[in-house]
Protein backbone atom coordinates (compact mmCIF):
# COMPACT_ATOMS: atom_id res chain seq x y z
CA UNK A 1 0.00 0.00 0.00
CA UNK A 2 3.00 2.27 0.15
CA UNK A 3 4.08 4.26 -2.89
CA UNK A 4 7.64 5.36 -3.54
CA UNK A 5 8.53 8.17 -1.17
CA UNK A 6 6.44 6.73 1.67
CA UNK A 7 3.08 8.19 0.67
CA UNK A 8 0.11 5.95 1.37
CA UNK A 9 -3.07 5.76 -0.63
CA UNK A 10 -4.95 7.21 2.31
CA UNK A 11 -2.64 10.23 2.45
CA UNK A 12 -2.91 10.71 -1.33
CA UNK A 13 -6.72 10.31 -1.24
CA UNK A 14 -7.17 12.85 1.55
CA UNK A 15 -4.78 15.27 -0.18
CA UNK A 16 -6.59 14.99 -3.52
CA UNK A 17 -9.92 15.53 -1.78
CA UNK A 18 -8.64 18.65 -0.01
CA UNK A 19 -7.22 20.09 -3.23
CA UNK A 20 -10.50 19.50 -5.08
CA UNK A 21 -12.50 21.13 -2.27
CA UNK A 22 -10.13 24.12 -2.18
CA UNK A 23 -10.34 24.66 -5.94
CA UNK A 24 -14.13 24.32 -5.94
CA UNK A 25 -14.49 26.77 -3.06
CA UNK A 26 -12.56 29.36 -5.04
CA UNK A 27 -14.49 28.74 -8.28
CA UNK A 28 -18.04 28.24 -7.00
CA UNK A 29 -20.98 30.44 -7.87
CA UNK A 30 -22.92 32.46 -5.33
CA UNK A 31 -25.82 30.79 -3.59
CA UNK A 32 -29.09 31.62 -5.35
CA UNK A 33 -31.28 30.73 -2.42
CA UNK A 34 -31.19 32.03 1.12
CA UNK A 35 -28.13 31.23 3.24
CA UNK A 36 -28.66 31.79 6.94
CA UNK A 37 -25.92 32.02 9.54
CA UNK A 38 -27.08 28.82 11.26
CA UNK A 39 -26.68 26.95 7.95
CA UNK A 40 -22.94 27.39 8.32
CA UNK A 41 -23.07 25.06 11.35
CA UNK A 42 -24.85 22.21 9.54
CA UNK A 43 -21.73 20.57 8.03
CA UNK A 44 -19.59 21.04 11.13
CA UNK A 45 -20.48 17.84 13.07
CA UNK A 46 -20.01 15.47 10.12
CA UNK A 47 -16.79 17.17 9.03
CA UNK A 48 -15.37 16.96 12.56
CA UNK A 49 -16.44 13.33 13.00
CA UNK A 50 -14.98 12.31 9.63
CA UNK A 51 -11.76 14.10 10.49
CA UNK A 52 -11.62 12.36 13.87
CA UNK A 53 -12.04 8.97 12.20
CA UNK A 54 -9.26 9.68 9.71
CA UNK A 55 -7.08 10.95 12.55
CA UNK A 56 -7.68 7.84 14.69
CA UNK A 57 -6.94 5.42 11.87
CA UNK A 58 -3.76 3.39 12.24
CA UNK A 59 -0.91 3.79 9.77
CA UNK A 60 -2.35 2.82 6.37
CA UNK A 61 0.50 0.39 5.73
CA UNK A 62 -1.11 -1.88 8.36
CA UNK A 63 -4.50 -1.95 6.64
CA UNK A 64 -5.65 -5.04 4.75
CA UNK A 65 -5.81 -4.46 1.00
CA UNK A 66 -9.61 -4.81 0.88
CA UNK A 67 -9.94 -1.98 3.43
CA UNK A 68 -7.57 0.25 1.48
CA UNK A 69 -9.64 -0.52 -1.63
CA UNK A 70 -12.81 0.53 0.24
CA UNK A 71 -11.13 3.82 1.16
CA UNK A 72 -10.01 4.37 -2.44
CA UNK A 73 -13.55 3.62 -3.67
CA UNK A 74 -14.99 6.16 -1.22
CA UNK A 75 -12.42 8.75 -2.26
CA UNK A 76 -13.10 8.12 -5.94
CA UNK A 77 -16.86 8.47 -5.47
CA UNK A 78 -16.46 11.65 -3.42
CA UNK A 79 -13.98 13.33 -5.77
CA UNK A 80 -16.02 12.35 -8.84
CA UNK A 81 -19.19 13.79 -7.29
CA UNK A 82 -17.48 17.01 -6.25
CA UNK A 83 -15.92 17.50 -9.67
CA UNK A 84 -19.33 16.89 -11.26
CA UNK A 85 -20.82 19.53 -8.96
CA UNK A 86 -18.21 21.97 -10.23
CA UNK A 87 -19.23 25.56 -9.58
CA UNK A 88 -22.38 24.35 -7.79
CA UNK A 89 -20.25 23.04 -4.92
CA UNK A 90 -20.83 24.42 -1.46
CA UNK A 91 -20.17 23.29 2.08
CA UNK A 92 -23.20 24.78 3.82
CA UNK A 93 -26.64 23.86 2.48
CA UNK A 94 -27.56 26.52 -0.09
CA UNK A 95 -29.06 26.36 -3.57
CA UNK A 96 -26.66 27.11 -6.42
CA UNK A 97 -27.91 24.90 -9.24
CA UNK A 98 -29.30 21.41 -9.57
CA UNK A 99 -26.83 18.78 -10.81
CA UNK A 100 -28.50 15.59 -12.05
CA UNK A 101 -25.83 13.90 -14.19
CA UNK A 102 -22.95 11.56 -13.47
CA UNK A 103 -23.14 9.97 -10.03
CA UNK A 104 -26.06 12.29 -9.21
CA UNK A 105 -28.18 10.31 -11.66
CA UNK A 106 -27.78 7.23 -9.43
CA UNK A 107 -28.06 8.68 -5.93
CA UNK A 108 -28.82 12.21 -4.79
CA UNK A 109 -25.84 12.63 -2.45
CA UNK A 110 -22.90 10.63 -3.83
CA UNK A 111 -20.27 12.86 -2.19
CA UNK A 112 -21.69 12.09 1.26
CA UNK A 113 -21.93 8.38 0.42
CA UNK A 114 -18.27 8.38 -0.60
CA UNK A 115 -17.32 10.34 2.52
CA UNK A 116 -19.07 7.75 4.67
CA UNK A 117 -17.21 4.91 2.92
CA UNK A 118 -13.91 6.67 3.59
CA UNK A 119 -14.83 7.21 7.25
CA UNK A 120 -16.02 3.61 7.62
CA UNK A 121 -12.73 2.31 6.23
CA UNK A 122 -10.81 4.45 8.73
CA UNK A 123 -13.05 3.29 11.57
CA UNK A 124 -12.74 -0.39 10.69
CA UNK A 125 -8.97 -0.06 10.23
CA UNK A 126 -8.63 0.40 13.99
CA UNK A 127 -9.48 -3.30 14.37
CA UNK A 128 -6.25 -4.09 12.52
CA UNK A 129 -4.13 -1.75 14.65
CA UNK A 130 -1.46 -3.44 16.75
CA UNK A 131 -0.81 -0.40 18.95
CA UNK A 132 -1.84 -1.12 22.56
CA UNK A 133 -3.49 2.30 23.00
CA UNK A 134 -5.84 1.66 20.09
CA UNK A 135 -9.48 1.35 21.15
CA UNK A 136 -11.99 0.24 18.57
CA UNK A 137 -15.05 1.26 20.58
CA UNK A 138 -14.24 4.95 20.16
CA UNK A 139 -14.11 4.59 16.38
CA UNK A 140 -17.36 2.63 16.50
CA UNK A 141 -18.97 5.44 18.48
CA UNK A 142 -17.66 8.05 16.04
CA UNK A 143 -19.06 6.05 13.10
CA UNK A 144 -22.42 5.70 14.86
CA UNK A 145 -22.52 9.46 15.44
CA UNK A 146 -21.46 10.22 11.86
CA UNK A 147 -24.55 8.62 10.30
CA UNK A 148 -27.17 10.96 11.85
CA UNK A 149 -25.01 14.03 11.19
CA UNK A 150 -24.77 13.14 7.50
CA UNK A 151 -28.51 12.49 7.40
CA UNK A 152 -29.05 15.93 8.95
CA UNK A 153 -26.88 17.48 6.20
CA UNK A 154 -28.86 15.63 3.53
CA UNK A 155 -32.21 16.79 4.90
CA UNK A 156 -31.07 20.41 5.22
CA UNK A 157 -29.51 20.38 1.76
CA UNK A 158 -32.62 18.92 0.17
CA UNK A 159 -34.70 21.61 1.83
CA UNK A 160 -32.45 24.23 0.19
CA UNK A 161 -32.64 22.51 -3.19
CA UNK A 162 -36.42 22.23 -3.14
CA UNK A 163 -36.77 25.85 -4.35
CA UNK A 164 -35.79 24.63 -7.82
CA UNK A 165 -38.90 23.67 -9.85
CA UNK A 166 -36.94 20.73 -11.35
CA UNK A 167 -36.28 19.30 -7.88
CA UNK A 168 -39.53 17.32 -7.67
CA UNK A 169 -38.80 15.61 -11.02
CA UNK A 170 -35.25 14.84 -9.91
CA UNK A 171 -36.48 13.33 -6.64
CA UNK A 172 -38.94 11.17 -8.57
CA UNK A 173 -36.26 10.00 -11.03
CA UNK A 174 -33.49 9.57 -8.42
CA UNK A 175 -35.21 8.05 -5.43
CA UNK A 176 -32.23 7.07 -3.28
CA UNK A 177 -30.40 9.60 -1.18
CA UNK A 178 -27.18 7.94 -0.04
CA UNK A 179 -27.04 4.35 -1.23
CA UNK A 180 -28.94 2.57 -3.98
CA UNK A 181 -31.85 0.64 -2.51
CA UNK A 182 -31.50 2.39 0.90
CA UNK A 183 -33.33 5.51 2.19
Amino acid sequence: MRFDGGYSIVWIGVTVLHVVVAVLLVCRTRALGPLRAQDLLVPLPSVLLSGALVGRAPPPMSWPYWLAALFVLGTTITVTALVRLGRSFGIAPAYRSLVTTGPFSIIRHPAYAGEMLMAAACGVAVRFDSRPESTGWISGLLLALLVPTVIWRVVREERSMSIDPAWSCYVTDTRYRLLPLVW
